[in-house]
């Protein structure tokens, strides 16, 4: 079906069906209408939708004249069956997808600044569809709780989730769960990125024990990815990192813990990007293009107000954006 067809359906449908517009309000807005005409006719039956108003194509034509040529073209008087519905507005929907994308690409040809990637990243995300989903009976959900109940039941221990090295922690969380957005919180210098470590490590070891051939993925905006390195050696081969900084006095029990250290840390299934100034856009971006390559187990960002930070009115405003953004690629 063409899309000006598909469009003509969708007007058709909701003009003959009261209850239509419903059935499609979730998927497609006027913005999506190709067709001017038609999307200006889609406007008023969602505006009198909202307000209870008929929906009808003569009461319509007689308070909008000039609506009347688009509504009474030959398109519109084909007998569009009801239960085609939603596959017409999901024709249009793919059809709107489409010339959003083309035109971003256009965008995108001419783009010049300092965040270039970011920006890049912003015109694709508005590309697609609307709204997704929409509202599920609950024994959906039912069944993804039964098959989520079945992997913990097949998990060594009482551990589901990914696990912390703490003990205590993980008692209380049975491990980080996935869909999980964990912020840490404390005052400066009092061990957050020692913890955030801690965590990376224990989750790498866990992965390479289980043969999951997940990954554990870290965004360090602050640190180097060899300073990174340097602290999670020291920690693994049990000795003071501060000597990593002169090695002239460091004895042979500590060369020996050194290349302990360096050998577990070399081994383990860790992703390190140590970029700094980075958007959440083209955070968000990477992980997603190393995901798809190699899953990530869990993500760990050092720190979250070292991101730059969307355009917003206040410094809050750009935090909580950043922090939803975030909940939603943990989803």
């Amino acid at each position: 079906m063409s899309t000006s067809l598909a469009e003509a359906a969708v007007i058709g449908v909701c003009m003959d069906d009261v209850k239509a517009y419903w059935k499609v309000a979730d998927i497609l807005t006027p913005a999506d209408f190709g067709h001017r005409g038609y999307a200006a006719v889609f406007g008023e039956i969602r505006d009198r939708a909202l307000s209870g108003a008929p929906v009808d194509m003569f009461v319509i034509a007689d308070e909008r004249p000039e609506l009347r040529e688009v509504m009474t073209g030959e398109p519109m008087a084909q007998a569009w069956r009801r239960g085609s519905l939603r596959a017409y507005a999901e024709s249009v929907q793919k059809a709107a997808v489409t010339r959003r994308i083309r035109k971003a690409g256009n965008l995108i040809a001419h783009l010049d600044g300092d965040d270039v990637m970011g920006e890049a990243q912003r015109l694709i995300g508005a590309c697609s569809a609307r709204v997704d989903g929409g509202m599920r009976h609950i024994s959906d959900f039912g069944r993804m709780s039964f098959l989520a109940l079945e992997e913990r039941m097949k998990a060594t221990g009482d551990l589901t989730g990914v696990p912390t090295g703490l003990p205590e922690l993980d008692n209380l969380t049975g491990g980080f769960q996935p869909c999980d957005l964990i912020i840490v919180a404390a005052t400066p210098s009092v061990g957050k990125t020692a913890f955030a470590l801690q965590v990376s490590r224990t989750a790498a070891e866990h992965a390479k024990k289980e043969a999951t051939g997940k990954h554990v993925g870290i965004f360090s905006l602050e640190m180097s990815g060899q300073q990174l390195n340097d602290r999670m050696v020291s920690s693994a081969g049990r000795f003071d990192g501060k000597l990593l900084r002169t090695p002239k006095r460091m004895d042979e029990s500590d060369w020996a813990r050194w290349t302990e250290g360096t050998t577990i840390i070399t081994g383990l299934p860790i992703l390190i990007d140590d970029h700094s100034g980075i958007t959440i856009d083209v955070l968000c971006a990477r992980v997603r293009q190393c995901h798809a390559a190699t899953p990530f187990s869990i993500i760990v960002i050092d720190y979250l107000q070292l991101i730059t930070p969307p355009k917003a009115a206040t410094h809050a405003l750009a935090i909580g954006e950043i922090t939803r953004t975030l909940k939603n690629l943990a989803k």
